[in-house]
């Protein structure tokens, strides 16, 4: 029977704590790609303010980023009734507003990128209906509405928000085929 030798003993252990340094290494490699990815994370949510008096009365839409990263948005889809429209003016007719010179404002969303709420304003206005007769027609329409933005952060990962909800779905892309984009 052969002895093993103090020489070999120490290669062995030399190859042990080699592979164990390697797979340490990775392992934290692993951990900065995902602090890395973290610290860009950005969150979109949309939802709505009604205001009776002052600069911001009326019914407003508003979208935030309450994430760490910008929020690149990607394709954006409003519906009234599940039925998709591509402009402001679509869904004011679709809920009762019969005038095509409302008294409104709104903002551009699509391939908009939303910095994050860093101590700073970054609230999107996308639709305010200052009218009160108006702005009551949005308030009472808000459970016929819906508004989903697909968004992706710097490393292209991808979520969809939706219009009064919490939560956002993890998407592998943002894809527009087969959808109506709403085009303001």
């Amino acid at each position: 029977m052969k002895r093993i030798g103090w020489a070999e003993l120490g290669s062995a252990v030399a190859v042990a704590v080699s592979s164990l340094a390697l797979f340490v290494s990775f392992y934290q490699a692993r951990i900065a790609e995902q602090q890395a990815h973290a610290s860009v994370w950005p969150y979109v949510s949309i939802g709505y303010n009604l205001n009776d008096e002052g600069e911001t009365r009326g019914f407003t839409w508003t979208v935030e980023n309450n994430g760490l990263g910008p929020a690149i948005f990607q394709s954006v889809v409003i519906s009234v009734d599940g039925k998709p429209k591509k402009t402001w003016n679509e869904v004011c007719l679709a809920i009762g507003i019969q005038s095509k010179h409302f008294a409104a404002a709104n903002s551009s969303l699509s391939g908009r990128v939303l910095p994050p709420d860093m101590n700073r304003e970054t609230t999107i206005a996308a639709f305010h209906a200052i009218s009160a007769p108006e702005a009551k027609l949005f308030h009472d329409a808000r459970d016929r509405l819906t508004m989903d933005i697909c968004y992706c952060s710097v490393y292209q990962e991808c979520w969809v928000a939706h219009f009064q909800q919490q939560r956002v779905d993890s998407v592998p892309r943002c894809d527009t085929a087969g959808t109506v984009q709403f085009t303001q």
